[in-house]
């Protein structure tokens, strides 16, 4: 965390000696939640301009999104960016962030901006997708067109197609290692993957899913709590321990976590 002059207050998140993540606020008082307004906070337009000043040099920045809620957006792009960033997180996923970044500026009720967050993945654009409901006997199928096979408890133990998966403990409104875009949350859930086939088990952020109380889906992102399940490759015999992380809007209420595994649903119930 930086006091800068003219500015306020800047944390930076760094990945080795990257920084992944900037937040600026101006001196605004400590107690204050981001959405309460104090005497500090900065006009639109002065926090845009300050915003450019942590940009990457070389930044090319389309203009804001802005849909009149809470928080609008700025995206950009870099070439610097591209050429420091690694081909993939600390977590295995791509760099999305790379080449471009994202700042998201959050507006107290008063209307001025109390905090510009400038990131190197855009925003979250979780998007839910409905289930198309089917006989309870049949099982219900997802987007991917799997049907759920095996079914437990949280906490319990689901064995299908020659992989057993243990889903002991979930977490509404967790804390990840980033700020989470205004109107969403983080979802957790603890994992273990045992591959008990012949064969290497291959497995994406797709294969893990959060359904809702409506059907509606959303799945694993990247930038997720540590120890992060996001995609990889378990050889014949071996296992895995970690957290699957979800970004989800606050009013989502989920009902099941499925993990999509060779073909099937290995569901666990969560209310």
């Amino acid at each position: 965390m930086y006091a800068v002059p003219d500015v306020g207050r800047v944390t930076v998140t760094f990945t080795g000696d990257k920084a992944m993540s900037i937040i600026i606020t101006p001196p605004r008082a400590p107690d204050l939640s981001f959405d309460q307004p104090d005497p500090t906070d900065w006009p639109q337009e002065t926090a845009l301009t300050i915003a450019t000043r942590f940009y990457p040099a070389d930044a090319v920045a389309a203009a804001p999104v802005d849909s009149g809620g809470p928080t609008f957006y700025v995206s950009g792009s870099s070439q610097s960016l591209t050429g420091s960033m690694t081909p993939v997180d600390t977590q295995g996923c791509p760099a999305s962030g790379a080449t471009a970044f994202t700042a998201s500026f959050t507006r107290t009720s008063a209307g001025a901006i109390s905090a510009v967050v400038i990131e190197t993945a855009p925003p979250s654009d979780t998007t839910l997708l409905p289930v198309e409901p089917v006989p309870p006997d049949q099982g219900q199928l997802s987007q991917n067109g799997a049907r759920a096979v095996a079914n437990s408890s949280l906490g319990g133990t689901v064995s299908v197609n020659g992989v057993t998966v243990v889903a002991t403990s979930a977490q509404p409104a967790a804390t990840g290692p980033r700020p989470v875009p205004a109107g969403y949350q983080l979802y957790t859930v603890n994992v273990r993957i045992e591959n008990q086939t012949a064969q290497p088990l291959t497995y994406e952020l797709s294969n893990f899913v959060l359904v809702d109380r409506k059907g509606n889906e959303a799945t694993a992102i990247c930038g997720g709590v540590e120890p992060a399940i996001t995609r990889g490759e378990l050889a014949a015999g071996n296992g895995i321990d970690g957290v699957v992380t979800f970004e989800v809007p606050e009013g989502y209420r989920a009902t099941r976590f499925v993990v999509l595994v060779n073909g099937a649903r290995a569901g666990f119930n969560l209310r």
